[in-house]
């Protein structure tokens, strides 16, 4: 048996959400600082960021429902092409912060490799024709 490469990309979305998710409700002030140039100046306060995060956890939390075996393979394939639209979508916004000198190159950069990797993933597995495996 390989590995179910749907339900694996699924749970790592649902990770990844959830990882964005927990600072953001729970340590609002220093994730902002992890990830911008100046806090200070800016429209992020803690409120956006807390329902940033409480966004982030309500899609870590939809993902993993969509991960389970139960979930027909069409629905899941819908799921995966969204989130991997939006993943890549996330990577492309990291890039032009980063760009533009409001988010540390640091974070930027591992957030557009990651984000970047697993969107792309998942459009594959998403627009995967599963007939072509027969």
């Amino acid at each position: 048996m390989g590995i179910d490469w749907d339900k694996t990309l699924l749970l790592s979305s649902a990770a990844t959400s959830v990882g964005f998710g927990v600072p953001g409700l729970v340590t609002p002030t220093p994730l902002a600082k992890a990830f911008y140039t100046d806090t200070k100046n800016t429209f992020i306060d803690e409120e956006t960021i807390r329902y940033f995060g409480l966004g982030w956890l309500a899609t870590g939390a939809l993902t993993l429902g969509m991960a389970s075996d139960e979930v027909k393979l069409k629905s899941k394939k819908t799921a995966m092409k969204t989130l991997g639209g939006c993943w890549v979508g996330a990577a492309a916004l990291n890039a032009a912060n980063v760009i533009n000198k409001k988010q540390r190159l640091e974070a930027g950069a591992a957030n557009i490799v990651w984000q970047g990797g697993l969107g792309s993933a998942l459009l594959w597995r998403g627009f995967k024709d599963e007939s072509l495996d027969d």
